[in-house]
């Protein structure tokens, strides 16, 4: 359920779902959805789009958007295969601009990211990457950028 909330947040956010018959933990991850999309959804709709990977024959894909004044970015990683954490690079940040790293609606039972809650430029992050907590099939992370 976390996976497919992610891939809804990417875009207009819509699920097919009878959430009657949705366990209590299924509704706790599609409402922390529903309030993390309402954050960042001017970001994902008004913003400018970077395809960060490819998922085609690869173990994720990833992408980012950024707000038109680049004090925001949101990125999504959907790992797709068993893989060791490897940083994504965002793109479209603004080089000397700080940017606070927040996991939105992290998966239940996952480490916190590594670079939560610290900030970095956004050349630090575009070179550097983001470790993200996804590193098995069908898991995703959303990462809020900040200043």
């Amino acid at each position: 359920m976390h996976f497919a909330c992610s891939v809804a947040m990417s875009a207009n956010f819509g699920m097919d779902l009878d959430l009657v018959k949705l366990s209590p933990e299924d509704k706790a991850v599609c409402a922390g959805a529903v309030s993390a999309y309402k954050h960042i959804r001017e970001v994902t709709q008004l913003g400018d789009l970077y395809r960060l990977e490819r998922p085609h024959n690869a173990p994720r894909g990833a992408l980012n958007f950024v707000a038109k004044d680049h004090s925001r970015a949101v990125v999504f990683v959907f790992q797709l295969k068993d893989e060791k954490a490897l940083p994504v690079r965002p793109h479209g940040l603004d080089a000397a601009k700080r940017y606070a790293v927040r996991e939105l609606n992290p998966a239940p039972g996952r480490a916190a990211l590594s670079q939560e809650g610290k900030s970095f430029t956004g050349e630090e992050l575009m070179r550097e990457g983001i470790l993200p907590s996804c590193v098995k099939a069908m898991e995703a992370c959303v990462i809020e950028l900040s200043r």
